[in-house]
């Protein structure tokens, strides 16, 4: 199996002593590339904290985490940072856009991050805008746009630089059904399109045939698994 992530035997603990918090305990899971997984449970269940492993924005306490065929433990700051800038898209619940930016300047920032020049990252930014439906919005600013239309513009910042990976975190947590629905008919055809692998943190049961597999997580440990 050609993996997208290679998880084995994760535990995560935050503090020490008696007041430490165990919030993985031993996770092993395996992601073929290409597929749509979603995470699910209650909250305090791990789930945040094994995407946040995942994307590489903590790192484990102990056990070993191959992502896109990198052992992201080995990796030092600036080595993690570019990592995640060229090869992971982000998709966040509160859709975490620049408020002062328009919708064009928000979705070609990761671009100019990467080095790509101002003219080519403004003609891909618009062209990803237009892929989500907002090409009459590329100057608007979010607080002009409903939150099915920020959620848009999240992805396509997200995929604009055409990553292999997208983590999104309860990306529908915040819309009401029409727009959760539209997001993640989106979401799932660009992932169908590009052949990138999509991790999905959710507890919205609505959008849960979108999956290719579902994987429940609770109290730190894998509880279930269906397809």
């Amino acid at each position: 199996m050609d993996s997208a992530i290679h998880v084995r035997a994760v535990t995560k603990v935050f503090g020490e002593g008696a007041s430490a918090m165990h919030a993985l305990r031993g996770v092993d899971l395996e992601v073929p590339k290409g597929e749509r997984l979603f995470l699910t449970g209650p909250s305090g269940s791990g789930k945040t904290t094994l995407l946040s492993i995942l994307g590489c924005v903590l790192r484990p306490t102990d056990g070993a985490v191959e992502v896109l065929g990198h052992d992201v433990r080995s990796l030092d700051e600036r080595a993690l940072s570019a990592f995640r800038l060229g090869s992971l898209g982000f998709i966040f619940q509160g859709h975490n856009l620049i408020a002062s930016l328009s919708a064009r300047e928000n979705v070609r920032l990761p671009l100019l991050l990467q080095g790509v020049p101002v003219e080519e990252a403004e003609a891909r930014a618009a062209e990803e805008l237009r892929r989500v439906g907002l090409g009459a919005k590329l100057e608007a600013r979010p607080r002009d746009l409903s939150g099915g239309q920020k959620q848009r513009i999240a992805i396509a910042r997200a995929t604009v630089g055409r990553p292999p990976l997208i983590l999104a975190d309860e990306p529908t947590a915040s819309l009401d059904a029409k727009s959760g629905q539209e997001v993640m008919e989106l979401l799932t055809e660009i992932s169908r399109e590009r052949g990138s692998t999509a991790l999905v943190v959710t507890h919205d049961n609505r959008i849960f045939h979108f999956s290719d597999r579902i994987i429940a997580i609770e109290d730190g440990r894998i509880a279930g698994r269906s397809s």
